[in-house]
């Protein structure tokens, strides 16, 4: 289909592209590994949800909102990223992380996305970096947190240029990169538990000064008698993206490969376990099917891309293809499910705006803003 060979973001890494509009083989193996360059192998009324059925402990949610499509507004971009991967924002400031060559991370001022300045080269020398875990890049106050294999780095993004601030050696229980890391706080993070095995925790919540392990949370399915699930396939089935409640704490896990979403408390209490069913879906479709990808949490809402279709179905039309936007309550309820209007492939949300920002992995010198007013 004549696409440039290059790696796509996260959604960027759902989907592969040979065909591809995500590069899907990051995901399926569920890694961190370095951002480098290779050829592309790869989201009504609560009234309806108030009387979800019950299963076993679930809250099963069978009546989707359809709630229109959200139009865009283009913005162009100075110094435009040549392979747009994630982009991320705090009050004042916009962060784009490019796959290119060099300077890795485009800064820009906010609302009028107006170019600061780029910074971060991948290397061995001082303030550069061995790879760079786009799937964990965070804006957590004043501060960039760039997962680099087992290293989280704290980074002040001031007015005119970036400086290394903190660093961190991580617990890692395979002695590899760490895997789904999101900074709960200034102290804490959760990441996922690289050594899945049935009916083990999936979660951890981890001190950050300490190094200090607090809970383990969370609890990979037992295979049923014919299944023959290893290791690699059980972590890559169950992949994931955590999101915590920035006032409160409580986390939402959102499932690539299965369509649930699961809720825990500040202490990784088991809050909620939901099921979508799908109307599409066969429940003889052997086909992996993907969901959920690139949540972005406000103290209120929680905001995702819906993909809701077989990844050869998106590799086939993947010029074609827009994502849906769902947005979720933290008492599990869907409140909207919007169709947009652009191939987006990673996106964010910015509270004191309202704007959603996506970038395409398609359009390079160009973001597109969705005011949610």
């Amino acid at each position: 289909m004549g696409f440039p060979a290059r790696n796509v973001p996260v959604l960027s890494q759902i989907i592969p592209i040979s065909s591809h509009i995500f590069d899907f083989k990051a995901l399926t193996a569920y890694s961190c590994h370095m951002i480098k360059l290779h050829t592309i192998t790869s989201i009504f009324i609560l009234a309806l949800f108030s009387c979800q059925p019950q299963e076993e402990g679930k809250k099963i949610i069978s009546q989707i909102p359809e709630s229109g499509t959200l139009k865009s507004r283009e913005v162009g971009l100075a110094n435009a990223a040549l392979m747009p991967y994630k982009i991320v924002v705090s009050a004042d400031k916009a962060v784009v992380l490019d796959q290119g060559k060099e300077n890795l991370f485009k800064v820009y001022d906010l609302p009028d996305f107006s170019f600061q300045y780029a910074f971060g080269n991948i290397g061995e020398g001082p303030d550069e970096f061995q790879y760079v875990n786009g799937n964990s890049l965070k804006i957590h106050g004043e501060h960039l947190v760039v997962l680099s294999g087992t290293q989280l780095i704290k980074i002040k993004l001031h007015a005119e240029k970036a400086t290394w601030e903190e660093q961190h050696t991580l617990i890692s229980d395979t002695g590899g990169p760490i895997n789904g890391l999101h900074l709960v706080n200034d102290s804490v993070y959760v990441a996922d538990i690289g050594d899945a095995k049935p009916g083990a925790p999936e979660h951890r919540l981890v001190h950050l000064g300490r190094n200090e392990e607090l809970v383990r949370f969370g609890e990979y399915p037992e295979p049923a008698a014919w299944e023959n699930r290893d290791q690699a396939n059980l972590f890559r089935d169950y992949g994931k993206r955590t999101v915590a409640n920035p006032e409160d704490g409580r986390l939402a896990a959102f499932y690539l490969f299965q369509n649930q979403i699961r809720l825990y408390g500040a202490d990784g209490e088991l809050l909620q376990e939901i099921e979508v069913k799908s109307s599409s879906k066969s429940a003889s479709d052997e086909e992996m099917w993907i969901y959920r990808a690139d949540p972005i949490a406000s103290s209120e809402r929680i905001y995702v891309l819906y993909i809701g279709m077989p990844k050869k179905e998106v590799e086939e039309n993947s010029q074609t293809f827009r994502p849906h936007l769902e947005v979720w309550d933290w008492e599990g309820n869907l409140l909207d499910r919007f169709r947009l209007d652009q191939p987006i492939t990673t996106f964010t949300y910015a509270e004191e705006f309202k704007k959603l920002y996506g970038i395409s992995f398609f359009k390079e010198d160009v973001l597109f803003e969705y005011d949610l007013k």
